[in-house]
């Protein structure tokens, strides 16, 4: 049973659904696809295009259009009661996981650009204070953050689009050739990774009103792309592809160096905040959904009327647990770079490919042979 007070419109979804890749975007999009494409990274944007659409696709087909209905009902549907609530556990699981992730990377981008030979255990520690109450309120109030934040967002992006395009040099970045096809193909898979994230907003589509256009999720997924297409123009254009791929967070060097006509001399503080605010909403949303997960699979009915933000009752428990989780597992993951990079580059993507891409369309066919969805 979903609380007839905490409903959310499609847009309000979609606005998540911006706020939590954002951050993700800024810190993987610009370096990465310079590293694997060079110059041509534009292009590795565009290939990711097709394979989100296709996901995203799926992930509509089986949540439907018309809102009610959620991933995790899906689920039980689909796999049955016993199998469908152990799938959701692990789902839970994985959000935990991903938010410590998200949390102890967070922290290393502090340390690298602001706060260098400091450890990341304060910001660690902060963060889950923070996001902690927000995962344990209601989620249409996590919807109007995004809301509010996005369009602020948007707009400080857009600023610094704009003044850095006069810097930009295109020489270069249209030289495909047979060779470096494989290294565009490679890079797009830095573009896919952190948008495909989103997908695991199925799981709170029980809680939207309303019907779920295709028309805004397209609209959605285009503007995304176009905020990454951005991200590789300006900051590859200004510092090249090789110096773009050694920068440790490019896209935080290009705006240490924008001047807003002679009157901002630094912006850097207001990107500090974007990230602040995009990894605020993603880490609430994941720990919101890892405990109605649990609470799913539990059988626990969350109840109809508005809690207090003290009531531990009728699975509420469940949240600090997660929160409290992700927080020793972002304490005792990657104590160094070294160990964080292997997460980076290769287990955090694995485990997010399995629980985003695979699982959904297996999902879809083992419900459509059942005749359950």
């Amino acid at each position: 049973m979903i609380p007839a007070n905490d409903k959310i419109s499609a847009k309000q979804l979609f606005a998540a659904a911006f706020m939590c890749q954002l951050s993700p975007l800024i810190r993987r999009v610009p370096a990465k696809t310079a590293e694997a494409a060079g110059g041509s990274a534009w292009l590795s944007v565009l290939l990711a295009a097709a394979p989100l659409a296709l996901m995203f696709f799926f992930a509509y087909l089986l949540v439907g259009s018309k809102g009610g209905r959620g991933l995790g009902s899906v689920l039980k549907d689909a796999l049955g009661s016993v199998l469908g609530r152990i799938v959701l556990a692990v789902y839970a699981f994985w959000f935990v996981f991903l938010a410590a992730f998200i949390l102890r990377s967070g922290a290393d981008r502090f340390i690298g650009t602001i706060y260098p030979g400091s450890g990341p255990s304060l910001f660690v520690v902060v963060m889950v204070l923070a996001c902690l109450p927000a995962a344990m309120g209601q989620l249409k109030a996590l919807a109007r953050s995004a809301m509010l934040f996005r369009p602020v967002l948007l707009a400080v992006m857009l600023v610094v689009f704009a003044f850095s395009l006069p810097d930009v040099r295109l020489a270069g970045m249209w030289q495909v050739t047979p060779s470096n096809e494989l290294d565009v193909l490679y890079g797009s898979f830095s573009v896919f990774g952190p948008m495909s994230i989103c997908v695991y907003l199925a799981f709170v589509t029980d809680q939207t009103e309303g019907e779920i256009k295709l028309s805004g999720l397209t609209g959605w997924l285009l503007a995304a792309l176009a905020v990454a297409e951005l991200l590789c123009v300006t900051t590859i254009g200004v510092f090249g592809a090789e110096m773009t791929a050694r920068l440790r967070n490019p896209f935080f060097a290009l705006v240490r160096d924008v001047t807003i006509f002679n009157a901002v001399e630094r912006i850097d503080a207001i990107v500090v905040a974007m990230w602040v605010f995009s990894d605020f909403v993603l880490i609430s949303l994941l720990l919101y959904t890892a405990s109605k997960n649990l609470r799913m699979s539990f059988g626990i009915e969350p109840g109809e009327e508005k809690p207090k933000m003290t009531e531990l009752g009728r699975g509420r428990w469940l949240t600090p647990v997660c929160a409290a989780l992700a927080l020793a597992a972002g304490l005792a993951m990657a104590k160094d770079a070294v160990s964080l990079e292997k997460f980076t580059e290769v287990i955090m993507p694995l485990l997010n490919f399995l629980f985003a891409v695979v699982l959904p369309p297996v999902v879809f066919v083992i419900g459509r042979l059942r005749r359950k969805i």
